[in-house]
C-alpha cells in the first residue's frame, strides 16, 4: 500500500468560469493559473505523484514552459497516469475536499464525482468528495482563492 497527499491552492481573477475535477463551472471569476488551474486535479494529481515517490506536478509540467501555459489539468492528470502507470497499481479510494466560496457546488458535485472515477477508471465509491466553505475567513473565505486537499491509497506495483 501507498499513500499520497495532494494540495493546491489558486487566486481568482474576474472571468467566467473555472475546472474543478474537469468540469466546467460557471462563475465570475477564473484562476490565476499557468494551466486551466483545476485546483481538484492537481491537489489529486499531486497525491498520486507522492504517493509513487515522484516529484510534484510543477517539476513535470513547468510553469515557465510554455509548452504547458493553458493546459487542461485533465490532460495534464492523464499524461502522469500514463507514463507511471506501472508504479501506481490500483487505487483503493482517494478522498478530496474542495475549499470553495462560490458558486455553490451542491449541484455539480455529482458530475465531479462521476467524472474523477472516468479519469482514473475507478468505481464512485472508491473516490470520497467533499465540499466546504472558508466560512468568510480569509483568502479563500473572501473568496480571492480555492483550495483542495487530497488523499489517496493505492496497492501494489512497485515497477
Amino acid at each position: 500500500m501507498k499513500a499520497g497527499i495532494g494540495y493546491d491552492l489558486h487566486r481568482t481573477e474576474p472571468g467566467d468560469g473555472v475546472f474543478l475535477g474537469g468540469v466546467f463551472i460557471k462563475a465570475d471569476y477564473r484562476f490565476v493559473a499557468h494551466s486551466d488551474g483545476d485546483v481538484v486535479l492537481h491537489a489529486l494529481t499531486d497525491a498520486i505523484l507522492g504517493a509513487i515517490g515522484e516529484d510534484d506536478l510543477g517539476t513535470h509540467f513547468p510553469p515557465d514552459d510554455e509548452k504547458w501555459k493553458g493546459a487542461s489539468s485533465a490532460d495534464l492528470l492523464k499524461i502522469v497516469l500514463r507514463k507511471y502507470s506501472g508504479h501506481i497499481g490500483k487505487i483503493i479510494n482517494t478522498d478530496i475536499v474542495l475549499i470553495i466560496e462560490t458558486p455553490k457546488m451542491a449541484l455539480h458535485q455529482k458530475a465531479i464525482k462521476e467524472n474523477l472515477a472516468m479519469l482514473l477508471g475507478t468505481d464512485m465509491k472508491r473516490i470520497g468528495f467533499k465540499i466546504k466553505s472558508g466560512e468568510g475567513i480569509g483568502d479563500v473565505g473572501e473568496g480571492r482563492a480555492v483550495a483542495c486537499h487530497c488523499i489517496i491509497l493505492l496497492e501494489g506495483n512497485d515497477a
